[in-house]
């Protein structure tokens, strides 16, 4: 939905507002026009919302005053990263907070797991491949046509999750190379996957 520069995104029983403009006031005031909307809607419908379960977050890299936005006549709080539908993204969309914590999530379940794909497992290489194809790899790769475009150094540390999880399915030495493991298994680097 489009009224005025403002967009709306619903998923289920989350929903964004969303709009840009070239000043943040203005955008600012797109918003809170929208956010009066619906609250109008919701007091007809005799519906609660509770604002402060909201988070209103300013994507940009320019300096602005922040100008509080209302809905029942209590403020949505400020805040520097939002999580939306899986996606952490923080209020310069550098991703470095998703991609720590999908770095988190993938060393949980490779505790869970590593009777499965470590090291001593006598689980055939196929089949620990397969396992981090289908158990592992999801945790990360989800969303990353969006966080793709987060700095190299960013994805660099999904990649070296990645390179450490390989050495052990196939129980590397030191001096084997992290690309030749990755041809031999099958497996692309995380970029190439992306």
């Amino acid at each position: 939905k489009n009224k005025g520069g403002l967009k709306v995104g619903i998923f289920a029983d989350d929903t964004a507002l969303y709009a840009s403009r070239p000043s943040y006031n203005q955008t600012a005031e797109i918003l809170q026009g929208g956010l009066d909307d619906i609250h109008a809607w919701t007091d007809k419908d005799r519906t609660r919302i509770n604002a402060s379960k909201s988070e209103n977050v300013v994507y940009t890299n320019k300096n602005y005053v922040h100008v509080p936005l209302l809905f029942s006549r209590g403020p949505i709080p400020h805040t520097f990263r939002a999580r939306y539908l899986g996606l952490i993204m923080d209020a310069k969309l550098r991703w470095k907070d998703h991609i720590l914590t999908k770095k988190k999530q993938i060393e949980l379940k490779l505790k869970k797991m590593y009777w499965l794909i470590g090291r001593r497992s006598k689980l055939k290489l196929k089949n620990k491949v397969l396992l981090y194809k289908s158990m592992i790899r999801p945790i990360w790769a989800y969303g990353s046509q969006m966080w793709a475009s987060a700095a190299k150094s960013n994805v660099k540390i999904i990649q070296i999750v990645q390179n450490k999880i390989l050495r052990q399915i196939v129980n590397a030495r030191w001096y084997e190379k992290n690309t030749d493991i990755h041809a031999e298994l099958g497996v692309e680097p995380i970029s190439e996957y992306i």
